[in-house]
This record gives C-alpha cells, sequence and structure tokens, in this order.
C-alpha cells in the first residue's frame, strides 16, 4: 500500500478508524492461576498474553547478591502469529531488542528496592500481529505486575502515532507500518506524566514531531482510562466473590453477586500517633479515661452518645467534631477506631482510651501489610483498602438489613501468598434487625 492511500479524502483508514482514533481493545487479567500475575490483551488484532512470576528467590546460585530485585524479561512470538509460517529462532535479535526495551522501562518504574536478593519474571507471548507489538507488550506487562501486587511508581502505558498526508495517525495497524510510514512509540507514566520510553523507526521532520509526540501522550491518557477501568473491575471480581462468602442477617449467603458499590479508603499511617490529637483536645484525662457527657442520642433511634470520644466521632454538631479533619476521617485506621469506640447497641464500654487503642492496632495490623521504603527507610502501607456500601448496583441490600451507623464492610487487599493466591481479608459487621 502506498502512503497516499493510508488515509482516504472522506479522513477514514482502511479499517475504518478516524486518523486519531484508537484501535479496539480488550483486556483480562488473572487469566493464569498458576501465575502470581496474568493478563491477555487484544488491540485491534494484535493479541498478547503477560504472565509474572516473583518476586521469589534467585534461581541461580551463582548470582551475587543484589540490594534490589533482578528483573528477567523473556519475549516470544507463536509461530502461527503472522501469514507467513516459520521456525522462531532462539536468539532473534528483534526479539531479544524488544525484551530488552521492556525490562529497562520497568526497571526504573517497579519498586525492586523492596525486594532484595530476589527476581521477577516477565514472559510475555504475541499470539498475533497486527501492529503495535511493543506497546501492546508493554500495556500487558503493566496489567500482569498489577495483576502480581508488585509495587510500582505509577502505570506505563504506551501507544504508537506515526505521519502521513500532512497529518499525525495513532495506533497504526500492520498494513499502515508495512507502508512505511514513520512510526513514533511512547510509553507514559500518566499521572506524573513522565516519558518512560519514546522510539523511533524512522525519520520524520522536525516540524512535525511535537504534532506525533503530542497525538501519541493522546493515546497513552486515553489507554489509562481504560485500563484502569479494567484493573478496578478485577477488583470488583474479587469483592464479590469474597461477599458472597459474608453473612445474610446472621443465617445464609447473599448468593450470587452481580455488582458491587465500592471506593477505596485512604491508608497512609502506620503509627498509633494519629490520635495523639484526642489527648490534646481534652477529651480524655491524662490518665486515658475518658470524660463523660449528658446523654444525647443520633440516628437511627436509639444510637447513644455518653461521653465526650463518641460525640467526637460521631456527632458533627459537637464542639469537639473538628479535631479530625476530613482528610484524616477517610483513614482507614480511623474507620476501625470509630467502629470499635461506638460498639453496638448491646455493648459494654470502656471507660479508658487503651483498650480501644490496643485493640484497633491489633486489628489494623491483621488487616493491612506494610513495607520498607528502600530511599527513605520509612514504613509504608502496601495493601489496597476498599470500603463496600452495597452489592448488586442497590445500597440497600441483605448485606446491611438495616441502616446503621455501624454498618461496615471494608476488604483488604494484600497481593498474592506463598501459593500465588490473592489475599483478601474481610472486615465486616452489620447491626442485625434482632437488637432492632
Amino acid at each position: 500500500m502506498y502512503k497516499s492511500n493510508i488515509v482516504s479524502p472522506e479522513g477514514l483508514r482502511i479499517d475504518g478508524r478516524r486518523p486519531t482514533e484508537l484501535r479496539r481493545i480488550q483486556c483480562k487479567t488473572s487469566v493464569f492461576s498458576e501465575a502470581d500475575g496474568s493478563a491477555y490483551i487484544q488491540q485491534g488484532n494484535t493479541k498478547c498474553f503477560a504472565t509474572v512470576f516473583g518476586p521469589r528467590e534467585i534461581s541461580r546460585k551463582s548470582t551475587p547478591k543484589q540490594e534490589k530485585a533482578i528483573l528477567n524479561v523473556k519475549f516470544s512470538t507463536a509461530s502461527f502469529s503472522t501469514g507467513q509460517r516459520k521456525k522462531q529462532q532462539k536468539m532473534d535479535k528483534r526479539l531479544l531488542e524488544l525484551a530488552s526495551t521492556i525490562k529497562k522501562i520497568f526497571e526504573n518504574v517497579i519498586m525492586v528496592g523492596q525486594f532484595p536478593r530476589s527476581e521477577v519474571d516477565i514472559s510475555l507471548q504475541i499470539l498475533q500481529i497486527d501492529g503495535g507489538t511493543l506497546h501492546v507488550a508493554i500495556n500487558a506487562t503493566t496489567l500482569a505486575l498489577i495483576d502480581a501486587g508488585i509495587p510500582m511508581l505509577d502505570y506505563v502505558l504506551a501507544c504508537s502515532a506515526g505521519f502521513v498526508d500532512d497529518q499525525a495517525i495513532l495506533d497504526l495497524n500492520i498494513t499502515e507500518e508495512n507502508a512505511d510510514v514513520p512510526t513514533l512509540t511512547l510509553a507514559l507514566l500518566p499521572k506524573s506524566g513522565k516519558v518512560a520510553m519514546t522510539g523511533l523507526e524512522s525519520r520524520i521532520h522536525l516540524d512535525n514531531l511535537e504534532q506525533v509526540i503530542s497525538l501519541a501522550t493522546d493515546g497513552c491518557l486515553q489507554l489509562f482510562s481504560f485500563l484502569d477501568n479494567a484493573i478496578r473491575d478485577n477488583v470488583k471480581e474479587l469483592a464479590m466473590k469474597s461477599l458472597t462468602k459474608c453473612s445474610q442477617d446472621r443465617w445464609g449467603t447473599l448468593g450470587k453477586v452481580s455488582g458491587v458499590l465500592m471506593e477505596e479508603t485512604s491508608h497512609s499511617v502506620t503509627s498509633l500517633d494519629f490520635f495523639d490529637v484526642i489527648y490534646k483536645s481534652d477529651i480524655v484525662r491524662p490518665n486515658g479515661d475518658i470524660r463523660k457527657c449528658l446523654d444525647e442520642y443520633i440516628d437511627p433511634p436509639g444510637f447513644l452518645i455518653s461521653d465526650e470520644l463518641r460525640k467526637c466521632l460521631a456527632m458533627e454538631a459537637s464542639e469537639v467534631y473538628p479535631i479530625f479533619t476530613q482528610e484524616e476521617r477517610k483513614e482507614f485506621i480511623f474507620h476501625v477506631f470509630k467502629s470499635l469506640c461506638l460498639g453496638g447497641k448491646i455493648c459494654q464500654y470502656e471507660d479508658n482510651i487503651s483498650s480501644y487503642l490496643e485493640a484497633t492496632k491489633l486489628v489494623y495490623k491483621d488487616l493491612i501489610s506494610v513495607r520498607k521504603n528502600a530511599k527513605t527507610g520509612d514504613l509504608e502501607v502496601s495493601s489496597h483498602v476498599f470500603k463496600i456500601y452495597g452489592f448488586n448496583q442497590v445500597s440497600k441490600s441483605p448485606l446491611f438489613p438495616m441502616d446503621h451507623p455501624q454498618n461496615f464492610c471494608y476488604l483488604s487487599i494484600k497481593g498474592v501468598d506463598g501459593k500465588g493466591a490473592k489475599v483478601v481479608d474481610v472486615f465486616y459487621h452489620a447491626s442485625d434487625t434482632f437488637y432492632q
């Protein structure tokens, strides 16, 4: 095909797309149960599988001890991936170059310092080639690493763009690539806006380069929106599997769960110093005894507030409520502390705050996992915690039989265990109609 035929006079390309339009995308994570993380992505007719194993102990005993994880990347194509059937060579220079490029990209994005004396193996298999092999493989690698629970600084999304007929075109297919259209592949960290990699297959005039880079960047941002939603859908699937096992009004199960109403909580606190403001606000005495107050009730009727601590946690109109900011109240440790302090209708309250703080520490420590930041040496939370409001797209559900301030359900996703299984802890309580 000649370059002049790439974009028709009507503004359409050979596959019916506009110049700035991405190819159709399909993707799925957790496609292989044997791997720590896996993903499948199809962009146009280019199809790619990615699997991740690790972090795990270095297999080669002769390898010197490393202060950070070693990244191994294997890139291969199926013999039937193109129209020409040919036997794949073990030392195919093109495939080795692609594997090296992907390795260099992710060595700077994965927090390899968190896993000393270990290795992460990434395997990429191209099932069908329809253009954009490199950027599709990069996107598949990102999905598989996230599925494996391996910490990264940001997503890495890649897309290609070319220049023909005095205009830039996005996400080239195999026909356009074979027509010798100058093609640029760009890998972007979408949240920070940093460029992880640029690759230029042939020369582009400097006057047109900015337009091509801008379109490739826009393509990466479109991919970020799509793939981020795919990751969140995968989290919802995990949530649905966990919620199905929860109790329904004391007996039975929730049955089939087809949708989840949820949001991710903040979870950056690693010390009980977070609650020092309670002592400074005279809510408790120096020995930890909680100051009492006149009995007050909040909705629903019958929920009793009889001390300054519960007033601070639950009564927005009280003068002590503002000691915790709205951002601090979004922290998961605050949710745990509040749940334990408010208790239930037949709860016998403690007179000293130390019991609540100790219980909060034990529950919080059990529900989250932490790691040490390689640069600062500080501890940081590595889990992802989600608050569940309801399921099957309705907030009022058998998950919470009655409206009550003490209804809560949190899912803490810690990554994978030693057997490669996803670890999900559930912290759940529903006020029971039995006590209404």
